[in-house]
């Protein structure tokens, strides 16, 4: 596993660990912001890697609270769904406890639908539970 702490060195509530080539997990704390969303996404569309992701965990399970819209929720949706055309087919995994955060997470896997995203998204209450689904190889390949 490799940690990519640069968020941690601005101050950033996100770390991103890259487990396997192949496989991501974005870790929240603290109150998460819309804009700290924007930048953990943008530093995974700037690595080199990420042309080769196949798991993407998005962990908010260990949040305190979170300043998300639902218009950010389809901004957000609208510059993935342009990603998923060359980042090619990816299990995106959102792990959420919180119910407000889990009602904007299904828009945003809604209209990720809706735009036609090659991208499978699903929310899960563990990464127990996400990283069963993600090892399931049907839904990729």
């Amino acid at each position: 596993m490799t940690a990519t702490n640069v968020a941690a060195d601005i101050g950033m509530p996100y770390r991103i660990v890259w487990e396997t080539p192949q496989s991501i997990w974005t870790q929240f704390s603290g109150t998460v912001t819309f804009a700290e969303t924007v930048a953990a996404t943008n530093a995974l569309y700037a690595d080199p890697r990420s042309d080769e992701v196949l798991h993407a965990y998005w962990d908010f399970s260990g949040i305190d609270g979170f300043a998300v819209a639902t218009g950010d929720v389809e901004l957000m949706a609208s510059t993935d769904e342009v990603a998923s055309r060359y980042l090619g087919r990816m299990k995106a995994a959102f792990i959420v406890r919180d119910p407000e955060l889990a009602v904007l997470t299904q828009r945003y896997i809604a209209l990720m639908q809706e735009f036609g995203s090659r991208w499978e998204n699903r929310i899960f209450a563990s990464m127990e539970e996400a990283r069963t689904w993600a090892s399931d190889r049907h839904a990729v390949d």
